[in-house]
């Protein structure tokens, strides 16, 4: 029922109308044709049951149709004024409204013992691989062959034992017209059925089904009977004898000629050139499966030794690692696709499992991170969207997008992601948007702050309550690029295009925000973070202090990428304590770790890679995260849980850009002074210009 299954879900989805089959029965077995698209697609073998017969036309067709744009229904070799080698034309075309045919096709007549299926053929037909997949050769060979059975025929019709070693596997009667000895019947075979032919690995399997695909189809729509096996040992022959010329033994294929007594006539220049590299390219897909096939069976050797070697106390070594120094690890968790333009921006939700994407298909896309599943997808923006938030008041989590559209949007997820408020106001694209957490100084809506960032060379600060702009920060000479808040809402740090980051303050009027200038870089700065409180013991080393700053202040350190292949550490009197080099393309994004010690960064050269701050900045880990550029990075926030107060003696997290000063504890778990515990969640997100989203969990 599988492909019978698959067949109506592609019809389904490209709305043609539901499959039709119709099954007949004759001397031989049961026989069936399926419509699709108003194309028929029929069995090309006789089965043992009606259903058997079904779930091969089934086959027949979605193998076909699955790649109906590239061979429009039909198979090389078949479509109108060709001829099938086998004399079945899938995919021939029926008339609109033209009805089943109420009676079964006449079949020429066959010897009783010509055909004889067992159960155990049948189900290997069916799911053979190797009879549907394989479309067209260049020498034009049936696409119910691979390679590989053309390879392995010619073996057996040298020896003049093909039939009887193909029906020896599964209990297939041979030709009557090949020898009557008793090594050439069923019974006297040492294989004769599949409950006594014991299969050792999974290359015997695989040579059983090549063999098994070997067997001949019945001939439809009233014409003559033709052996398969003779169109596929003339093709053998003459790819020999072409092999053979084009190498210089020209004796040895002139006595195989003559012993086939192949005319010039059927084997000119012309064809010998044709057939000249069939043999080599037919080895040589041999030995590449053989090698594939070892891999694999190597690979199962391996997994099966470390399940046999496992322990609970090693299973819970794995489970039990330590969160505040945990690092990603290859491969993803889950592969999330269904963009279809690169990702520019990824951002989680801080209390559900839930996942945001922006690309610049102008869409939004709202993942389930634990399931590996998508939720729903957002459209309302015009152009490529691109920067995603999560945050606002306390209690009423929001979404807020950016597009080049110019416009900034706001979505409830309370509300099944209604679009509640468009913010238009900026002149040209908006690239970040972040919104700043509650207890900015002097600012009484702060839980309700937004700042975006535009080519307009402009930041501006957003009521998301009433959708008004309370303030617009002037200072780039160029494009804003990014943004990033501290935790306690009161310092903003932007890039920009005019190579430099700046440092203001949101507590002082707008004419005196501006704090700092920082201009290490001589490229287009792309990415900034402010450093949590727990990574300023490390920091501090690397700035040459004795001391490390207080936990309670929210803006010491600062990191910067940028298109120059560069990540600048610096302190926020604009000193550049630290250059970290080792990325070989433009800097995308940088996100601190929870537990301080490490900082992530990724870039165009399709990695992630995890620099040790406590090492002076070394690289500990490359991540090969995608197969194009990595656009964007996120660390999932913390959990925060309610528990008794301590005295806090430092620490911090980062979730989304934001921090919050934290106790770091044995278990990995932080506290926060006020009595708020805090548990890092090990989960990294990034989204690549190959159009996925990729989430790396411990």
């Amino acid at each position: 029922m599988y492909y019978q299954r698959y067949l109506w879900s592609i019809c389904n989805r490209r709305e043609w109308p539901e499959p039709e089959y119709k099954a007949w029965q004759t001397s031989h077995g049961h026989y069936c044709i399926v419509r699709v698209n108003n194309r028929e697609y029929t069995t090309g073998l006789p089965f043992t049951t009606h259903a058997g017969a079904q779930e091969n036309a089934a086959a027949q067709a979605w193998m076909i149709c699955r790649a109906f744009s590239a061979n429009d229904g039909m198979l090389p070799g078949q479509r109108p004024g060709q001829v099938a080698p086998n004399g079945i034309q899938q995919g021939k075309r029926v008339a609109i409204g033209e009805g089943r045919r109420k009676a079964a096709v006449p079949l020429p007549a066959l010897p009783r013992d010509e055909v004889v299926m067992s159960e155990q053929v049948e189900r290997a037909a069916l799911l053979s691989p190797h009879r549907l997949s394989s479309s067209s050769d260049e020498d034009g060979s049936s696409p119910f062959s691979s390679p590989r059975d053309s390879l392995r025929s010619s073996v057996g019709e040298s020896s003049g034992s093909a039939r009887s070693s193909m029906t020896s596997v599964e209990g297939i009667s041979p030709k009557t017209s090949a020898s009557n000895s008793p090594s050439n019947s069923v019974n006297n075979s040492p294989r004769n059925s599949a409950d006594n032919s014991p299969r050792n690995s999974p290359r015997d399997s695989v040579m059983e089904m090549s063999l098994l695909d070997g067997a001949e189809p019945m001939p439809q729509y009233g014409k003559p009977a033709q052996r398969h096996s003779y169109s596929k040992r003339g093709k053998i022959h003459k790819s020999l004898i072409s092999y053979l010329n084009a190498s210089g033994y020209t004796k040895s294929a002139q006595q195989i000629r003559d012993e086939l007594n192949l005319p010039e006539s059927s084997f000119d220049a012309a064809t010998a050139k044709k057939y000249e590299g069939l043999l080599e390219k037919k080895w040589t897909s041999v030995v590449r499966l053989q090698k594939k096939i070892m891999d694999l069976e190597s690979k199962a050797s391996q997994l099966q030794h470390e399940l046999d070697n496992a322990t609970p106390s090693s299973l819970a070594a794995r489970r039990n690692h330590d969160p505040a120094t945990w690092l990603p690890r290859a491969p993803a968790r889950h592969t999330l696709q269904s963009h279809r333009q690169p990702i520019t921006c990824v951002a989680f939700h801080p209390l559900f499992s839930s996942l945001a994407s922006g690309s610049e298909d102008c869409t939004i896309k709202i993942w389930d991170y634990e399931l590996g599943e998508l939720e729903r997808t957002l459209k309302s923006h015009t152009k490529a969207v691109l920067d995603v938030d999560f945050g606002g008041p306390r209690g009423n989590t929001l979404l807020a997008s950016c597009s080049s559209d110019l416009t900034i949007k706001l979505w409830d997820p309370a509300e099944e992601y209604k679009n509640i408020r468009t913010l238009p106001g900026h002149d040209h694209s908006v690239s970040s948007v972040r919104f700043i957490p509650s207890g900015a100084a002097g600012a009484p809506l702060s839980g309700n702050l937004l700042a975006s960032a535009s080519r307009d060379k402009t930041i501006r600060i957003w009521d998301v309550t009433t959708g008004y702009c309370l303030r617009t920060l002037r200072g780039h000479a160029d494009w804003v690029r990014s943004l990033s808040p501290t935790f306690d809402g009161r310092w903003l740090l932007s890039t920009s295009s005019d190579q430099t980051s700046r440092m203001w303050d949101l507590s002082q009027p707008d004419s005196n925000t501006m704090k700092q200038t920082f201009t290490a870089h001589e490229h287009v700065v792309e990415c900034c973070a402010f450093a949590p409180p727990t990574s300023y013991p490390h920091l501090a080393a690397l700035a040459g202090l004795k001391k490390p700053p207080p936990a309670s202040s929210s803006a010491e350190f600062v990191a910067t990428g940028g298109r120059d292949k560069l990540i600048k550490l610096y302190s926020t009197n604009g000193v550049c304590i630290k250059t970290l080099t080792g990325h070989d393309n433009w800097i995308r994004a940088l996100a601190f770790h929870p537990g301080g010690k490490y900082l992530l960064s990724c870039s165009d050269d399709k990695t992630v890679r995890c620099w040790d701050l406590a090492q002076e900045g070394k690289c500990v880990r490359t991540v090969e995260a995608a197969d194009h550029f990595v656009s964007c990075l996120r660390w999932a926030p913390s959990i925060y849980k309610e528990a008794p107060a301590r005295e806090s003696i430092g620490g911090g997290a980062t979730t989304n850009g934001t921090t919050t000063t934290t106790t770091t504890m044995a278990n990995g778990t932080k506290e926060e002074g006020g009595g708020v515990k805090e548990q890092i969640r090990c989960m990294l997100a990034c989204g690549s210009v190959d159009l996925n989203v990729r989430v790396f969990t411990a």
